[in-house]
């Protein structure tokens, strides 16, 4: 089983497990409140609501694979179609057949002593079923689109917010509210599958519109057979209960309800992974049925026999504790309901566990079926359950007491299911020749059947608790034990571990497409950095690269982005400021959830392979690759962001991407040291066109502008104004290199974003005039012409006073053939090398000005120590070579699948 799959299964799993837990305490809850009679008649009349479900006609298991295939050939109109027209259909049956229900079946059925039943509770159940199976609906269109995390997430809440809802109820208004909580469960979990397909499926509204006959004929041809395999098992529960209810055993009803509401959760749970392989299924048989290479269609074949396969193995493996553990609980629960121990629960449990654990087996051979579309056997196996079910119960009827007559009914049911279950695993495996040989060895396997037969044997035959636990328990043990010895016990285990996936191959047209989140649209490093990045891989692989890059605000980044033909999307995104205003926070939620949930439906549409969170402080990158199942590729350019409780937190979500990659190695060191190593790294170097730097192309106007003429040896500092930049520093040393030569002339080129940027600004300019530095130091603002205003300099200085992650604007003025002066801290230590530039101190303004006065006093050195300088990013930091490490940065991190961090499909 691929590792997507896997992990949809695991998902689908603990779904099950909580759901069915909730369920599980609800309804022990309620019969230990008014008793197993009074809890007898209310499942009599869910007996009858359960036998009006078959009024959906299998169209939501069409759904699940009819979406999926839709979904495998990107046409969302089909999708959203199939959707509409199932929930109007089911809508429209389910109220047709609950409302025939409640006035034809109590004439039909003796219902006995559930006639008795309060008129609420019958609504109530009649509201329960409808309201499920339109909220089912929804689920199975999430399901088809292998959304799995959304649906778990969901059901989930729901069935927590139902049992709480029960606990606050039943106790003050007794039973008649009984169905309230379950209400409330189903209309909560379909309202959150509807807002999660609304944003997968942008043209659909609130209310399904888009009816199509066709679509539901096409529909039921597959329903049909499908709906032959659910109703089976809903006709049999179904008339086990009302039979018993018939002949007054209400009490039995409570107990074989409690104990197949158990067996229906414990496969819900061991076969997830199959119900999962559905949609799986049917994408890899329409590739076969439709590829016209043959070794195409092979391949797809192998596939398939795997899938089927690794989930038989995991199921026969994990099917037996699990049921060993809840038949060991059954006198627990005789305790937690009755308040004293009763056989009669255990023996129940006793005989519809098993059928329930024969039947998962068989599973897999149900659920491949399914996916094919091939439904004959496995109608065939059903319908023999049908016709069993009254020969059994009649001879059983014919050899028991009328003491035992309901017990007999309960074993009837069980031999009605493990019979055709079991000639069904036979058929198969007998028409497809399948290598069962790749399954488990023999001898272990029947050591496991030894261990859970004696143990029921031993259920059956005592009436001690003590002795039922240690049987069960036995028996669960020496199959946890036997696991390990089998071939398969590493693919399970790193299943369970959810071990990185190896596998999302890039789509068959071979287009890289990638999914970009940036934290703002200016022109400043990481954005300049970005721009040269997602360019020059369009000028370099044309059509076979598509990038979508998503920023929360208009900017010069846009265009500069959209005249290279780079896809830009607008929209809030959660970006991560200083800012603690609660005010702040609340749309930093908002844009992180809203945001994410869009942005992963705008990856599943476009085909995206991965995603591209360009800087640390947007978030929304791990979340659409968790929604959307693509891996996420996270670029750390920060270095100082890794301090107090919110820098840490961003830290080990940044440590459990796909891969990291860091601008520098300085980078990398300081994000380790904060306590957080991630599996996966490396170092990408932002780089420049060295052709579009040209120190020749001096611009006289620019530098008349600034106040400067030829004579002037004209020394500037780049970036953005803000403290740790340094400009206070750099004011400081012009004032001594000024002093010491007056033809040197500075500038500061940049602007302050913030309302601290900006009294930083003017306490810089106040300091400028305090120092009668306002005829040689000019303030020119912001400019989007950053090769022009290299080439009009003499000399470039970077001034940070704590370490830069990278520091884009040195390698710019290293390509304009400008010396430069830059602290000794992070990115520059790794681009310039002795004789390419000089590094001072952080935050030494006197070291900063000795070596300015340097360069002043020896412009011929400075210039050839420019030279030296261009000549490095030429062969060590082009633009080309960042290139090409992107690149197979990119097609690494896709083929790997989805993201460790990911909650995918």
């Amino acid at each position: 089983m691929p590792s997507r799959t896997a992990h949809n299964a695991l998902r689908a799993a603990s779904q099950a497990a909580v759901t069915t837990l909730a369920g599980f305490i609800y309804f022990g809850f309620l019969m230990r409140s008014v008793g197993p009679v009074a809890m007898g008649g209310w499942l009599a009349w869910m007996a009858l609501g359960m036998l009006a479900c078959l009024a959906d006609l299998g169209l939501r298991e069409a759904l699940v694979r009819r979406t999926a295939i839709a979904d495998a050939q990107h046409d969302a109109q089909a999708r959203t179609t199939l959707l509409d027209t199932t929930v109007i259909a089911v809508s429209v049956a389910m109220a047709f057949a609950l409302v025939l229900m409640l006035w034809v079946a109590p004439f039909v059925f003796n219902l006995g002593a559930a006639r008795d039943t309060p008129v609420s509770i019958i609504w109530g159940v009649f509201a329960v079923v409808w309201v499920q199976r339109v909220a089912d609906a929804h689920a199975a269109a999430l399901e088809g689109l292998q959304h799995y995390a959304i649906v778990a997430r969901n059901n989930v809440i729901g069935a927590l917010v139902g049992l709480g809802a029960g606990f606050v109820l039943v106790p003050r208004y007794g039973i008649e509210v009984a169905a309230l909580p379950l209400i409330a469960q189903y209309a909560l979990a379909g309202f959150a599958h509807l807002l999660a397909l609304r944003d997968l499926m942008p043209g659909r509204g609130w209310l399904p519109r888009h009816w199509s006959t066709a679509t539901c004929r096409a529909s039921l041809r597959y329903g049909l057979s499908v709906q032959g395999v659910v109703a089976t098992f809903i006709v049999i529960e179904s008339l086990v209960k009302l039979l018993l209810a018939a002949g007054g055993a209400l009490a039995l009803v409570s107990y074989f309800d409690l104990a197949s509401r158990v067996g229906r959760g414990l496969r819900a749970l061991l076969v997830a992974g199959n119900r999962v392989l559905v949609p799986r299924l049917a994408q890899v048989h329409e590739q076969t049925r439709r590829d016209d290479d043959a070794g195409a269609r092979d391949a797809a074949q192998r596939e398939l026999t795997r899938l089927y396969l690794t989930s038989f193995q995991a199921l026969l493996f994990f099917a037996l504790p699990v049921f060993a553990l809840a038949i060991a609980g059954a006198g627990v629960l005789s305790l937690l309901t009755r308040g004293v121990f009763d056989t009669h629960l255990v023996h129940v449990f006793v005989l519809v566990l098993p059928a329930w654990f024969v039947f998962c087996i068989a599973d897999p051979v149900i659920n491949l079926k399914m996916g094919a579309g091939r439904m004959g056997l496995v109608l065939t196996a059903h319908g023999a359950m049908l016709v069993l079910l009254p020969l059994l119960a009649l001879a059983a009827f014919a050899e028991t007491l009328p003491a035992m007559r309901g017990m007999a009914i309960i074993a009837a049911a069980s031999g009605a299911i493990v019979l055709p279950c079991g000639w069904l695993l036979w058929r198969h495996h007998r028409d497809e020749r399948l290598p069962l040989a790749a399954l488990s060895p023999g001898r272990v396997l029947l050591a496991i059947l030894l261990a859970g037969g004696s143990a029921i044997f031993v259920a059956s035959r005592t009436h001690s608790v003590l002795a039922l636990g240690l049987g069960w328990a036995g028996a669960a043990a020496c199959t946890l034990v036997a696991m390990r010895l089998l071939p398969a016990w590493s693919r399970l285990r790193a299943m369970l571990r959810r071990a990185p996936l190896p596998g999302n191959a890039p789509p068959a047209d071979g287009v890289l497409r990638v999914l970009v989140l940036h934290s703002s649209a200016a022109q400043y490093g990481s954005d300049n950095a970005l721009a040269e990045l997602l360019c020059g891989l369009k000028r370099r692989l044309g059509a076979r690269f598509e990038a979508i890059v998503v920023l929360p605000e208009d900017g010069p980044l846009v265009a500069r982005l959209r005249a290279d033909g780079i896809e830009t999307v607008q929209q809030p995104l959660a970006v991560l400021h200083r800012s603690l205003s609660p005010l702040f926070w609340l749309r930093f939620a908002w844009s992180l959830w809203r945001g994410s949930r869009r942005l992963a439906a705008l990856a599943r549409e476009r085909r995206v392979q991965l995603v591209h969170s360009n800087t640390s402080h947007v978030l929304n990158g791990a979340a659409v690759s968790r929604l959307a199942g693509i891996p996420h590729l996270w670029h750390v350019r920060e270095m100082n962001l890794w301090r107090g409780r919110i820098g840490r937190i961003v830290a080990a979500r940044v440590a459990r991407a796909q891969e990291v990659a860091f601008v520098s190695n300085a980078t990398r060191e300081v994000f380790c040291a904060a306590g957080h190593t991630p599996a996966r790294a490396c170092v990408l170097y932002d780089g420049v066109r060295t052709d579009c730097f040209d120190h020749g192309l001096r611009d006289a106007a620019l530098r008349a502008g600034w106040g400067c003429g030829d004579a002037h040896f004209v020394i500037g500092l780049v970036g953005r104004i803000v403290f740790w930049k340094g400009q206070r520093e750099f004011i400081e040393a012009a004032h001594a290199v000024h002093r010491a030569c007056p033809q040197a002339r500075f500038v500061i080129v940049g602007s302050a974003l913030t309302p601290a940027d900006r009294a930083y600004e003017a306490g810089c300019r106040a300091r400028v005039d305090a120092l009668g530095l306002a005829g040689a130091l000019h303030f020119a603002g912001q400019s989007s012409e950053v090769a022009r205003v290299m080439a009009s300099l003499d000399a470039l200085v970077l001034a940070t006073t704590q370490g830069e992650p990278w520091g884009l604007v040195v390698l710019e003025g290293m390509a304009s053939s400008l010396p430069v002066v830059a602290t000794a801290a992070g990115g520059p230590l790794e681009m310039l090398r002795e004789g390419e530039g000089l590094l001072v101190p952080p935050g030494d303004a006197s070291a900063l000005a000795g070596a300015l006065i340097g360069l002043v006093g020896q412009p011929d050195a400075a210039r050839a120590m420019g030279r030296r300088a261009r000549d490095a990013v030429t062969h060590r930091l082009s633009i080309e070579r960042t290139l090409d490490d992107a690149e197979a940065l990119y097609r690494r991190v896709a083929a790997r699948g989805t993201a460790t961090d990911s909650a995918g499909r």
